[in-house]
């Protein structure tokens, strides 16, 4: 596993994890006042929500993942993809969403954030592109190691997150229905029609979390393997409290079920392995 030394690569990923965490946490503060406001669309304000524990959880990605030259090369094309899709949904939502069904609170505040993240995601992929250009890092191979139970378990789990994301993304009003949310003014593509918002970015996020684990069972990248397994019990620890609160429904627990199994596997396997 070829690593990174201090380098102009390594500190512009260790920017990205801090910048995902200050993101998430202005999500959280931002959106948790407008929660407790008069505001009625409440929902999409927990789509928000969602989107800050992604950016938390992102934030680890990146901060285990500043060392990895194969992680750093693979979030190239992934920054520049999300910022291309996050650009699309701010002119979908901008030109197609008629202005008195959101407050223009809200209004601002997700064409502020698409606007901003998109940027930055396109700085950060070109500085990275050019850093390990100029320094020359080649990209390890992953032939000839050996694939782990935790490898094997974060590709199924990758696979899971890679279907619900594409769920979300084409099958919006099934996926609310299901999981007892109301219908949302942005039905995704529907009768020839196309809006998309809160929910769709988080979609975004989730095909993005996606395609790192699968980039972290491809080159064997323990670390980020790591990551995985501490963003996954970060989200069922997220998710619990907002059902305690009776934010959500309880069986949006089911969204993190694979993610729990695939905790209490690893661990028992551990705890096997250390009596054996």
């Amino acid at each position: 596993m070829k690593t990174l030394s201090n380098t102009l690569v390594s500190r512009s990923l260790r920017w990205n994890s801090f910048w995902n965490l200050c993101v998430g946490t202005w999500i959280l503060i931002w959106q948790g006042f407008a929660y407790l406001s008069a505001f009625e669309e409440k929902q999409e304000i927990l789509f928000t929500f969602a989107l800050a524990l992604f950016h938390y959880i992102f934030a680890i990605w990146y901060w285990k993942g500043r060392m990895l030259i194969s992680f750093a090369a693979a979030s190239v094309p992934a920054r520049l993809f999300i910022a291309l899709y996050y650009s699309i949904v701010a002119f979908l939502f901008y030109f197609l969403t008629p202005s008195s069904s959101v407050p223009s609170s809200f209004r601002f505040f997700f064409l502020f954030y698409l606007a901003v993240q998109s940027m930055i995601d396109v700085l950060g992929a070109i500085v990275t592109r050019k850093s390990l250009k100029d320094e020359l890092h080649e990209i390890e191979s992953q032939i000839g190691k050996e694939l782990k139970f935790e490898h094997k378990n974060r590709f199924l789990f990758a696979f899971y997150m890679f279907c619900l994301g594409l769920w979300i993304l084409f099958f919006t009003d099934g996926f609310l229905r299901f999981f007892h949310f109301s219908d949302s003014l942005f039905f995704g593509w529907k009768n020839d029609k196309i809006l998309l918002g809160p929910i769709h970015i988080l979609a975004g996020q989730i095909i993005l979390l996606a395609y790192y684990n699968f980039i972290a069972v491809r080159y064997r990248l323990d670390p980020l393997i790591a990551a995985g397994i501490r963003g996954g019990a970060f989200s069922c620890f997220f998710l619990l409290i907002f059902v305690l609160l009776g934010l959500l429904h309880p069986l949006i627990l089911l969204l993190p079920i694979v993610d729990f199994i695939s905790l209490i596997s690893i661990l028992f396997l551990k705890l096997k392995k250390r009596n054996s």
